[in-house]
């Protein structure tokens, strides 16, 4: 029944068919091109590894406690790292610096730091895209009043990139009513060259109900018909602890440098010439090559406010499993 629903949005795997859909969804045919001549402007042969995006934690509070939190969020109550209206600005000022052409912006839940998320997007406008927002939803309760504010603060002003809104469901105890209000605030009001939205499921260890089932049947039930073909639909799952890379990952059963093969991203064809598409910052600076590997000591590359943006992209050339991807692709390609 799940694979049944899972056809009714757009696979992760069928992104590159089309420049506009999905987590690297362009607004031109000529994306690859016109980023590599904006890049080359700014970093010329510095880098072998260009990144295109840069994914961060605005912070790591998050009104949700899911007990395998992949990007280990703490409680509101507990939660109290952020960054402040001056990082983000210097953030953005050190990506177009250094010839990183967007951003993605995660927590925690950003939705929590609304303000400054909309400060950094005006801010940016003009100099580096914001490519993606990685959200649990909550703000669904009231769709609109919060596309109107991202809306009025640039968010689609881009010069590369389709912006992306990415939803995820799995343990966390949003209601999905709200995951649902989103869904139909975009499918009625955006096109998609204009916003891209993804569901991330998350799938769980022994999980006995489907949440995408639940999703569906709620929205059928709220608002009829579901926008078949509009919203795109990946699956997550993260290796954030400390294992060593030659150990096995028990619930995938692969090492570390077999799971940086399988990298949902690719690391490859998908993202063009750029190999490794981004680099992932925790909001206390710690970098790593993707989140999904947020705290293996392995993918550690440096940290921004110590090391600063350039000593991080070096580390990011010369990590032995960025470069074996670079060197021998990967396993899905």
């Amino acid at each position: 029944m799940e694979d049944e629903i899972m056809r009714k949005f757009l696979s992760v795997n069928k992104q590159s068919n089309s420049p506009r859909i999905g987590k690297y969804a362009s607004k031109k045919e000529t994306f690859y091109e016109d980023i590599e001549k904006w890049q080359n402007e700014r970093t010329k042969e510095k880098y072998d590894i260009k990144p295109i995006q840069f994914t961060f934690e605005i912070t790591n509070r998050c009104n949700c406690n899911c007990k395998d939190c992949g990007m280990s969020a703490n409680s509101i109550i507990e939660g109290k790292t952020k960054l402040t209206e001056n990082d983000i600005y210097k953030l953005v000022d050190d990506l177009y610096e250094n010839g990183v052409p967007a951003f993605s912006i995660t927590g925690g839940e950003p939705f929590l730091e609304f303000d400054n998320m909309c400060k950094m997007i005006k801010y940016s406008e003009g100099k580096v895209d914001v490519n993606k927002i990685i959200s649990n939803g909550f703000w669904g309760r009231n769709a609109e009043h919060y596309f109107k504010k991202i809306e009025e603060a640039g968010l689609f002003n881009n010069q590369f990139f389709v912006p992306s809104i990415q939803i995820s469901i799995g343990e966390q105890t949003i209601p999905l009513e709200y995951i649902c209000n989103i869904i139909n605030y975009v499918s009625k009001h955006y096109t998609i060259e204009q916003l891209n939205l993804g569901i991330v499921h998350t799938r769980l260890k022994g999980e006995k109900e489907s949440q995408l089932q639940k999703l569906y049947d709620i929205y059928l039930q709220k608002f009829g018909q579901f926008p078949e073909g509009r919203i795109y639909l990946t699956d997550s799952y993260y290796v954030n602890s400390n294992i060593n890379a030659k150990e096995k990952i028990e619930t995938y059963s692969m090492t570390i440098f077999e799971a940086v093969q399988q990298c949902d991203n690719r690391f490859g064809t998908e993202v063009g010439k750029f190999v490794s598409p981004k680099i992932f910052m925790k909001c206390n600076g710690d970098c790593y090559p993707c989140e999904v590997f947020n705290m293996h000591k392995d993918m550690f590359i440096g940290n921004y406010f110590k090391d600063g943006l350039s000593k991080v992209l070096e580390n990011l050339n010369n990590n032995k499993y960025v470069r074996f991807i670079k060197k021998y692709g990967t396993i899905r390609i």
